[in-house]
């Protein structure tokens, strides 16, 4: 497979100090279907999406890059994901909501595809529950939270960003009327 371009991240959206740069791959349907085929074979995971599939590479791949710099070292790695808000969306709203959700492998047990893409789902799942059960406005103001596991080698606890806003939600649910109505 010839090397895919390479797109260098506009300056104003970087550090000038810190080089980024941006590759994009394309997949054909015959390689997703390959490589969701070889994923399935593996009694631990079941129907995997693309995007579980494509995770599962990127993360594979960056382990065997890590494990050939340095060899018998083990770094716990955090994935951060996107996911988009479109079905709790008022049709008033304009754009696209997303939220974000994190996996984190701190063991190489944790590295192997069936547990990292369990892991994965259970994320996803999480944070859909999340927002079947709440508002709105309740889930865009709330501080991102990143759950890490406390059974790790780790030790560490839940990681909060700080809040921007400190509201009730009956002042949510106004502010929300005010906005959005």
């Amino acid at each position: 497979m010839d090397d895919p371009p390479v797109y260098v991240v506009p300056d104003v959206l970087r550090d000038q100090h810190q080089p980024c740069v941006s590759r994009m791959y394309h997949f054909s349907s015959s390689s997703w279907g390959r490589l969701k085929d070889t994923l399935s074979t593996n009694p631990g995971v079941q129907n995997p999406t693309r995007f579980e599939v494509a995770t599962a590479l990127v993360l594979k791949c960056g382990r065997q890059h890590q494990r050939q710099i340095i060899p018998g070292l083990f770094k716990p790695s955090l994935s951060c994901h996107l996911m988009n808000l479109h079905p709790p969306l008022p049709l008033n709203t304009i754009g696209n909501g997303v939220h974000f959700f994190n996996t984190i492998a701190a063991t190489e047990d944790e590295i192997q595809v069936p547990h990292f893409v369990a892991q994965l789902r259970k994320a996803k799942q999480h944070l859909r529950d999340q927002i079947a059960s709440r508002s709105l406005m309740e889930i865009i103001l709330e501080p991102a939270v990143c759950p890490i596991q406390t059974n790790s080698p780790l030790k560490l606890k839940a990681q909060t960003q700080p809040q921007l806003l400190d509201l009730s939600p009956k002042e949510l649910e106004e502010l929300a009327e005010k906005y959005f109505d």
